[in-house]
């Protein structure tokens, strides 16, 4: 998908809200969300990931480059193409 298409979409949904999910290396059930290689569980565990809901987008960049961030300040960085692919994955 072209960048500027996928920035269009990126920030459509992001108004719309509730569409675009960062998904976390942490545990639901580990103190402070600790990272899950601190606990010895494989990543293919589902328990050993958080999805978190978009709460800002900023840019493109200069660089071309967009930054997505949960409410917890996680956050994810890409191209467009390639953030809305990442982002629109933690949805479904």
């Amino acid at each position: 998908m072209e960048n500027e298409t996928a920035e269009k979409m990126l920030k459509f949904l992001m108004k719309e809200g509730g569409h675009l999910k960062i998904v976390t290396g942490e545990r639901s059930d580990v103190p402070d969300g600790e990272l899950v290689a601190r606990h010895g569980n494989p990543l293919a565990d589902p328990a050993a990931w958080v999805v978190k809901d978009v709460v800002k987008l900023e840019g493109p960049r200069a660089d071309g480059l967009m930054v997505a961030y949960s409410e917890d300040k996680d956050m994810t960085i890409g191209f467009p193409a390639a953030l809305l692919r990442r982002l629109t994955d933690g949805a479904r």
